[in-house]
């Protein structure tokens, strides 16, 4: 029997390899889900059935549309937690809907669309994934000195119930900005002023990259 372990960009490899996986460039269409970094025992059979489930997992992300790497989409960017004007509270603890939070590294919620899962439903194939943001106007078009990009990892759930602008259908749909994804971007982890610097703004239009979790500065806690 021998031991495996779901590394933090969810590639199920041996204990050997996960290693020396870090230097490793190889890594399959499912890598990007479930980031998790616990360790279990798996039979040799059972790992082929964990490999398969994996792989059908992979497969219906991409027919239900979800990102992936590489590709850039118009999105818009709200920010939430403890002082926002919604009471929303610490947006950086472990009761997000992926069950983990960022300390430190720049955290965020993304639609409903792209999450994979509403309300409830719990942790989605997004949670763990990390994305490029680029603001480059404010909710009227106006062009603003914006704080640099920066790299966010998903950690909660924008539902569309609740939030109009993570309403999207599917990623050819888009919110009342044209933006296909909406990041809500969590004040606890300073995600919200690095990207809004110092326009004083709390809603932008920009970018947004899917990309590897490498160029995330950052530690999950969970």
């Amino acid at each position: 029997m021998d031991s495996y372990s779901h590394c933090k960009v969810g590639r199920l490899v041996s204990s050997d390899a996960y290693k020396n996986l870090s230097s490793s460039s190889s890594f399959l269409p499912y890598d990007y889900l479930f980031c998790q970094s616990l360790i279990y025992t798996f039979t040799a059979e059972e790992h082929q059935n964990n490999i398969k489930m994996y792989t059908s997992i992979a497969l219906l992300a991409a027919s239900a549309g979800l990102a992936t790497a590489a590709t850039s989409y118009k999105a818009s960017f709200t920010q939430y937690g403890s002082t926002d004007t919604w009471g929303s509270g610490n947006c950086n603890v472990a009761t997000t809907a992926c069950g983990f939070y960022t300390s430190p590294g720049y955290s965020a919620a993304v639609s409903q669309n792209e999450f994979g899962v509403g309300t409830g439903a719990g942790a989605g194939p997004a949670c763990g994934t990390c994305w490029k943001l680029t603001a480059s106007t404010d909710s009227s078009g106006n062009n603003l000195s914006f704080g640099a990009p920066i790299v966010v990892q998903v950690t909660n759930l924008c539902p569309a119930e609740s939030n109009p602008l993570c309403a999207q259908n599917g990623l050819t749909g888009t919110n009342q900005y044209g933006a296909n994804l909406n990041f809500d971007l969590c004040i606890d982890s300073g995600a919200s002023a690095a990207l809004f610097g110092s326009t004083g703004v709390g809603l932008a239009v920009g970018s947004a990259e899917q990309v590897d979790c490498s160029s995330w500065s950052g530690k999950v806690v969970s």
